[in-house]
């Protein structure tokens, strides 16, 4: 989207923020970008025409004018499944092989913290010693990395996670929810941007780095340099997690998708690895994550108990989405749902389809009940199903965060961009909303 000549204020925004964030406007509209420029000419008591002087030449505004932007939209165990590969794949070559030196795990953007406390949550569930592994987390708002390092959340951060995972970790305070020592001093908090050439000199390079759902809001320029940062920054035989939506942007030899559907997890191409294939579980498993996946001797936070690696046999156009309800607030029985998911991950689909249309027939106005049958649905190749199934979840609650990023992505998959931004639009307004902001 170009700015409009009327509105030079605007124009400047938009420049500023595709150049130092790499922020394409389409992703998020002209409207959230309007409201921070109209916030922002407010606090500096600026009228209209003014404010972008005061961005050009004030390097403290434009790092105003990005916190004004940022998305903070995150929960803990977001999309499961990576977790589960974390845990079921990864974690326990660390786990069991004391010589190894310690697991490097980095995630970039972090936003609250919720991320790299779910990845740090999931190892220790796992055994993993703390001395075991390093979290790095990276975001390019002061304001977010503040949050992050307090380790206070409410409860709307847990929606879809296993509350006994939460009780053990957090303490209660009030209406909202602390964690507790080990867990929140085993991550390190950097402000940074991905796209700062200098961020890999200072980083390093990690085993494991999460990356989701950042990409979709970058300009065409930015998601290639993106990519390339992406390529230093995870060792080579290491894991690269994307979002669902941003898993065509890794076509090429560098990364390639893992065995584990729904997880979103690449390979980082190795010289020492074959080509167009997954390695070898004989191979080290310090080197990548093998086909077949290790006994799991602990179940991992916010996952489902059952869940397995399934064979490439799995549709290929399939995205599956991640299988979180909100448990404690609706009349789904986890178990039940966990035994969907079960099918599901085994590829399983008639049965887990029947499961989830028997759990939408006994609870027809229950949005997470479809938003569970379109998660089987897209996961099985059916996208046109999928997306009425999130519609109708979106019906019956208009603030379903989970639906709404669902149709971004199956929209935005059809050449719809227009209308994936005003999906991801409404849903960062309902996540703005819970979290009070």
């Amino acid at each position: 989207m170009s700015g409009s000549a009327s509105d030079p204020d605007l124009d400047a925004a938009e420049r500023v923020l595709g150049e130092r964030i790499g922020l394409n406007p389409d992703s998020l509209g002209r409207g959230p970008i309007a409201q921070a420029v109209a916030s922002r000419r407010k606090a500096l008591g600026l009228g209209k025409g003014d404010y972008a002087e005061a961005l050009s030449n004030l390097e403290d505004e434009r790092q105003a004018l990005v916190e004004e932007v940022v998305v903070p939209e995150s929960w803990f165990f977001r999309d499961r499944l990576p977790f589960t590969h974390l845990a079921e794949v990864i974690a326990p070559g660390w786990r069991d092989d004391l010589s190894r030196p310690p697991l490097r795990i980095l995630c970039v953007p972090c936003a609250g913290g919720e991320e790299p406390y779910s990845v740090v949550l999931t190892l220790l569930e796992t055994g993993l010693r703390p001395d075991r592994f390093r979290v790095v987390a990276v975001d390019v708002s002061r304001r977010e990395l503040e949050r992050a390092r307090s380790g206070i959340y409410r409860a709307h951060s847990f929606r879809g996670s296993d509350t006994t995972v939460r009780d053990r970790y957090f303490e209660r305070v009030g209406t909202t929810w602390r964690l507790i020592s080990p867990a929140i001093d085993l991550v390190e908090w950097r402000q940074g941007n991905l796209l700062d050439p200098k961020l890999v000199d200072v980083l390093g390079t990690s085993d494991v780095v999460f990356c989701r759902n950042l990409l979709i809001y970058f300009h065409d320029d930015a998601k290639r340099r993106a990519v390339a940062a992406l390529k230093k920054l995870v060792v080579p035989g290491g894991t690269l997690f994307v979002g669902h939506a941003e898993a065509g942007l890794l076509h090429g030899p560098d990364f390639r998708l893992s065995r584990s559907p729904g997880a979103f997890a690449f390979l980082r191409a190795s010289t020492d690895l074959p080509e167009a294939s997954n390695p070898s579980p004989s191979r080290p498993p310090q080197r990548v994550d093998s086909a077949g996946a290790p006994p799991r001797p602990r179940s991992a936070p916010g996952i489902a108990r059952s869940s397995r690696t399934v064979p490439t046999e799995t549709p290929q156009n399939s995205s599956i989405r991640p299988l979180s309800t909100r448990f404690e607030e609706q009349s789904l029985v986890p178990e039940t749902v966990d035994r969907v998911s079960e099918l599901a991950n085994q590829g399983a689909w008639e049965s887990a389809l029947a499961m989830a249309g028997r759990l939408v027939s006994r609870s027809p106005s229950d949005p997470s009940a479809y938003v569970l049958l379109g998660s089987i649905e897209q996961a099985a190749g059916r996208a046109d199903r999928a997306e009425a199934c999130y519609r109708r979840a979106v019906y019956l609650d208009g603030d379903r965060v989970e639906a709404l990023l669902a149709l971004a992505g199956l929209v935005d998959a059809r050449g719809d961009r227009v209308a994936a931004a005003n999906y991801r639009r409404r849903a960062d307004r309902a996540a703005r909303r819970e979290n009070g902001s």
